[in-house]
């Protein structure tokens, strides 16, 4: 983590929100990126995570954003939402849920994924740095742009909601291959959500 005040004191509650999550599942089967250990290295807070492999992104790349099939975002999904079960219950908000931060547990288990749909724990949801606690929501730039939920973008008071929406954003990208709301600006990606959901 960068050697700055803003960002040691976000990845301190980063840590914070790692443990509780440890604390309430100590096995990690949520299908959340499990914190091995933090240690300062020259005033820099290192986090080490669990080893794990390419992100839904990169797999979009691979497959040339064609999109994939129903059953295969079927399973992504579901096990997406038991990782956001996990946190609402928790009382945490992810706050920058996109294809980058969903991470396939291994190469075996990613073509396993694509085999056999019924095995469990293939995906992690990483980076919490971002997050927060419901009743702790301080920043009001968070989630990317073609993620970001309506209240966010307008400034109003957000809940878990808004990963829900990101969600939503996220796996009509997995079946078109292709953002649904690539706005280029605030203002664009409102008149997006507009133009698509009145």
């Amino acid at each position: 983590i960068k050697n700055k005040p803003a960002y040691t004191n976000q990845a301190l509650m980063e840590i914070k929100i790692y443990k509780k999550l440890e604390e309430e599942n100590p096995i990690n089967q949520e299908h959340i990126v499990k914190l091995v250990d933090y240690f300062i290295f020259r005033n820099h807070i290192c986090l080490v995570f669990e080893l794990l492999h390419v992100s839904l992104y990169d797999l979009l790349k691979l497959s040339n954003f064609s999109g994939f099939s129903f059953r295969f975002i079927q399973r992504l999904t579901e096990q997406t939402v038991d990782s956001l079960v996990c946190l609402e219950r928790n009382k945490i908000i992810h706050c920058d849920l996109k294809p980058e931060n969903i991470l396939f547990a291994s190469k075996y288990m990613l073509l396993s994924f694509k085999l056999y749909s019924d095995r469990s724990d293939i995906i992690k949801l990483i980076d919490l740095g971002s997050s927060c606690f419901l009743h702790n929501t301080l920043y009001t730039y968070i989630q990317s742009r073609f993620y970001r939920a309506p209240e966010v973008i307008i400034g109003m008071k957000y809940t878990n909601k808004i990963d829900s929406w990101s969600l939503g954003c996220m796996v009509g990208e997995l079946y078109l291959g292709l953002p649904l709301l690539p706005g280029n600006s605030e203002y664009d990606q409102l008149k997006r959500i507009i133009d698509l959901f009145g």
